[in-house]
């Protein structure tokens, strides 16, 4: 049981210091207007760019914050768990290896190593299963048609009309 509360108290000071990284990183970095306003001009250049090569994409898709802000949240929370499953697999693995034989750290090495593992798996699931709902949610646009007219000679030429 001791160990159980030790390795929750771990991921939850790794969780928190992955979570306090952004907040350090916002306060030491020193954005300047002309920073600004080359950012903001560097992204109307992608946004042009990017309409070019497909106009079904870009920056205007009609996606919603909303939208935006959980799928971000769901990317972050799926990272910070899936690196916290590794770390447990690793500890698992250094359990087993210092075990010494005794069964009773074998089978605590066992059971970290299946919980990492189901952990994985849930996560894993919840990003397909999120992943599914957006895609069947998000309005798709028209898909683009295009109309050739032919000529009667040209389907001559193609073999049509004979």
């Amino acid at each position: 049981m001791k160990l159980l509360i030790k390795n929750i108290f771990m991921v939850l000071t790794l969780l928190a210091s992955f979570s306090t990284m952004p907040a350090i990183a916002s306060a030491v970095t020193d954005e300047t207007p002309t920073t600004t306003s080359t950012a903001a001009a560097g992204k109307e250049e992608a946004c042009a760019a990017l309409e070019q090569l497909d106009s079904t994409k870009g920056c205007g898709t009609g996606e919603s914050s909303i939208g935006v802000l959980i799928k971000a949240v769901i990317n972050i929370l799926s990272v910070v768990v899936g690196i916290a499953a590794v770390i447990m697999i690793i500890i698992s693995g250094f359990k087993y290896i210092t075990s010494g034989g005794d069964s009773s750290g074998i089978s605590s090495a066992k059971t970290t190593l299946v919980y990492a593992l189901v952990g994985l798996a849930i996560v894993a699931s919840a990003q397909l299963i999120v992943r599914f709902v957006f895609n069947a949610v998000e309005p798709r646009p028209a898909a683009a048609t295009t109309i050739s007219i032919v000529t009667p000679s040209q389907a001559q030429r193609l073999g049509f009309g004979q």
